[in-house]
């Protein structure tokens, strides 16, 4: 266990922890569907992805503007710094 711990970098332990955990959950939630139709799991899986994908699509979308503002300002006041230190010298 701790040389595999020592192979793979922690971000990747914790993508393929995410990524088991969420197909085993849908596994899950696909068991305990009631009925006597069959249950297509690609397409299901396929919707659910799609809308996990339009979620953060829609978020980062709303954050860009706001993160693009403070982010000027922040080099604006950066680059005014720089150019009168060049002037006091």
């Amino acid at each position: 266990m701790k040389k595999w711990r020592k192979a793979v970098p922690g971000i990747v332990r914790r993508l393929a922890l995410a990524a088991v955990l969420s197909i085993l959950l849908s596994i899950a939630a696909f068991a305990s569907e009631t009925g006597g139709g069959q249950v297509d799991v690609s397409a299901e899986m396929l919707s659910s992805f799609q809308s996990t994908a339009d979620t953060m699509i829609k978020t980062i979308m709303a954050t860009v503007p706001i993160v693009m503002s403070v982010m000027s300002a922040f080099l604006c006041v950066r680059f005014g710094i720089n150019f009168f230190k060049r002037f006091a010298k």
